[in-house]
């Protein structure tokens, strides 16, 4: 049932990435990360092979964490021939952030400023085509979420989107990015938790459209 979670907010993603400047200012956010393909099952596609040079992109999402991204694009990785990539996030991120003010949910502080991290692909040199992506635990398959919170906090709550529930059982101990999980508990409920796994465990899962058996 957990695959079926794979990205249910993949939205249109407003077409301005063409061009991203290099941070210059330290960075609050800098780590070598892995990346593969999956399928839209969330199945690893251990032999798929792009025909083209890969380009992942990362909006901002602020003050909600199931959203519409923005226009401003945080960062790009252009990757090459290599199953990693360096995902580096600047350190100017609480200007860009907003407090969360969706129906049923309690953060306290009240005035808790967050930003999700969006999560998308393209194929040079066809960047106005955006596919999904996401962050995912490569022990079990569960998808996470990377959020910037500017003080520690506590959200509490369910999210109701359509038929899909989101019970928010999350506390974050610490100002900054944090990655948070997304477990899948029956039909179109899930539950959001503050990740405590191994975060040399995550993968970037770019999601394609292929006709692969695996």
């Amino acid at each position: 049932m957990k695959y079926r979670l794979a990205f249910i907010l993949v939205l249109a993603f407003l077409q301005s990435c063409a061009t991203v400047d290099s941070p210059t200012e330290s960075f609050a956010f800098s780590r070598e990360m892995k990346y593969g393909f999956y399928s839209y099952n969330f199945k690893r596609l251990e032999g798929y092979k792009p025909e083209s040079e890969l380009a992942l992109i990362f909006p901002s999402i602020p003050g909600a964490i199931f959203g519409n991204p923005t226009d401003d694009i945080l960062y790009v990785a252009e990757v090459r021939n290599s199953h990693t990539f360096k995902l580096v996030l600047p350190s100017d991120i609480d200007a860009k952030s907003a407090t969360i003010r969706q129906s049923g949910l309690n953060v306290v502080p009240a005035d808790t400023k967050l930003l999700r991290l969006g999560t998308f692909h393209a194929f040079s040199p066809y960047r106005d085509d955006i596919g999904g992506g996401g962050f995912i635990n490569t022990i079990d398959n569960e998808p996470l979420i990377l959020v910037y919170f500017s003080n520690p906090a506590n959200i509490r709550g369910v999210l109701t989107l359509g038929k899909q529930k989101f019970d928010h059982q999350i506390t974050i101990s610490s100002a900054g990015w944090n990655w948070i999980k997304v477990v899948e508990l029956s039909d179109n409920n899930y539950r959001l938790s503050e990740f405590d796994g191994d975060k040399g465990d995550i993968e970037f899962s770019v999601v394609v459209n292929t006709s692969v058996s695996i």
